[in-house]
């Protein structure tokens, strides 16, 4: 039986584990996304797409670690899906300060040249650079009060 083959198991016997974090802070989608285990990724997304949103050890998700860790095939199936109210993995990155996930994340997405992916709106009809601008601004507003 191979590791996906396992997983798939796991899950049918026990969906649940599939949200569950380690003592270190990581989930199964975490380890999956930080190893670049594409398949596995795809699995877990089956059980509940919002694992990739699941926060693990200092508030990263799985979209964080395979960003960091250069995985561009798990960054770019991240990518397509539209997370939590319209957003996309940059939308994600950019809402939650996450500067090496960008900066990894921009260049993918030159390399790929995938540049419409910079000015996908969520619901709220924000691109990245809103989020980016409204983050900024908030943070100089609390330094100020």
């Amino acid at each position: 039986m191979g590791h996906v083959d396992f997983v798939k198991e796991i899950i049918r016997l026990k969906p649940v584990f599939s949200r569950e974090v380690n003592q270190e802070g990581f989930s199964p989608m975490h380890i999956a996304a930080d190893n670049g285990q594409v398949e596995i990724v795809k699995e877990l997304m089956k059980v509940d797409i919002k694992l990739c949103r699941l926060e693990g050890r200092q508030k990263m998700t799985p979209f964080h670690h395979a960003a960091i860790r250069g995985r561009a095939e798990v960054v770019r199936i991240v990518s397509k899906m539209r997370l939590n109210e319209g957003e996309n993995a940059l939308h994600l990155a950019v809402r939650n300060i996450r500067f090496e996930a960008i900066k990894k994340l921009v260049d993918w997405i030159r390399h790929m040249n995938k540049e419409y992916l910079l000015n996908m709106k969520d619901e709220q009809g924000n691109t990245v650079l809103h989020l980016a601008s409204w983050k900024k601004q908030r943070r100089r507003n609390q330094a100020l009060t």
